[in-house]
């Protein structure tokens, strides 16, 4: 009885070690991805701008610098939205870790109570 109820905590403890892994890989592939996103929109902006360099225009270009600039400091457009988006993923992370945590500790118990009754 004792060895079966020792393997089921073995087998609880390799699911919740599966559980965190898998939890950490899908965190670290948001913030990847947020990361990109981000410097997708800057290389936009800044090829846009060289673009314009390129035709000589350079009151646009200027323009358009100011404007990337506030972009990056004001909550409008890349910048911003990127910082926010990273800390959504960053809470809902912490969120799901502490939810596998809690059920981990819910199993624990369970499992001593079974043993207090049994023997």
């Amino acid at each position: 009885m004792l060895l079966l109820l020792l393997l089921l905590l073995l087998l609880l403890m390799m699911m919740m070690m599966m559980m965190m892994m898998v939890v950490v890989l899908v965190g670290v592939v948001v913030v990847v991805m947020m990361v990109v996103m981000l410097m997708m929109v800057v290389v936009v902006k800044v090829m846009v701008v060289m673009i314009i360099l390129s035709y000589g225009d350079s009151n646009y270009a200027e323009l358009l610098l100011l404007m990337v600039a506030a972009d990056g400091v004001g909550n409008g457009g890349g910048g911003g939205d990127g910082v926010m988006l990273m800390m959504v993923a960053v809470v809902m992370v912490v969120i799901v870790i502490v939810m596998v945590v809690v059920l981990m500790m819910v199993v624990v118990m369970v499992v001593l109570v079974l043993m207090m009754h049994y023997y």
